[in-house]
């Protein structure tokens, strides 16, 4: 048995322990960390393309003009100028593509061409694709693509173009591929490419002339491939 007085000296040196006890708790460095960093992605981030409609005319007697490579799509549908020499969308630059994203080029009675692969120096394009879209209603070719080189034209409607000036739809592109388009009611040919091209999975109805016409060779097939 333990006496009181004991007791009490053993209870004041345990009360005088934490009293006489102060821990120290670390409160971090109190330097503010620097600005926050951003939370949200910029608008490039979220879409790394160009809006067409942004675009300036540059000066090529376009509505649009392509000056850069990148890549560029349509938020809207593009109506040409009617009865004016007017190009809708001029391709100068080489390292393209172009997605109309489900919309429409339509012609309106312009003259010119829908779009124009027109490339750096006069001479066509390459390495351009336009996909995905309608380019209908132009006074000349759909899609002028002359000398232009190493292209691909894919998923797109070219309708009752050439209707001005007697062209067809897609008009004289070389070394490239057009895949799963339809070219009816154009003035000519649905669809005209030189050597060393593809034609796959296009249908073509109703032209003036032949469906597809191929560096001299033509072709009256809806459906098929075409490898020159």
């Amino acid at each position: 048995m333990i006496k009181n007085s004991t007791l009490r000296l053993a209870v004041i040196s345990v009360f005088g322990l934490v009293l006489g006890t102060s821990p120290a708790f670390s409160q971090g460095s109190l330097t503010p960390p620097g600005p926050p960093a951003p939370m949200m992605k910029t608008l490039q981030q979220v879409e790394p393309r160009t809006d067409v409609l942004t675009l300036p005319s540059g000066g090529f007697n376009a509505q649009f003009a392509i000056t850069q490579p990148g890549s560029y799509y349509l938020t809207t549908n593009i109506i040409g100028v009617s009865n004016g020499y007017v190009v809708g969308i001029i391709i100068t630059a080489n390292n393209v593509m172009l997605d109309l994203n489900g919309f429409s080029m339509i012609g309106n009675g312009s003259m010119y061409s829908g779009i124009w692969l027109y490339g750096p120096n006069g001479q066509g394009a390459t390495n351009v694709v336009v996909l995905n879209g309608i380019v209908t209603g132009w006074g000349n070719a759909g899609i002028w693509a002359d000398t232009s080189y190493n292209c691909r034209f894919e998923r797109l409607t070219l309708a009752n173009n050439g209707v001005v000036n007697a062209n067809p739809g897609l008009r004289n592109v070389a070394g490239s591929v057009v895949l799963n388009c339809i070219a009816v009611s154009n003035s000519t040919y649905g669809i005209s490419v030189s050597g060393l091209c593809v034609v796959e999975n296009c249908i073509c109805n109703h032209n003036g002339q032949n469906g597809i016409a191929v560096n001299g060779m033509y072709t009256d097939r809806s459906l098929g491939l075409t490898t020159i």
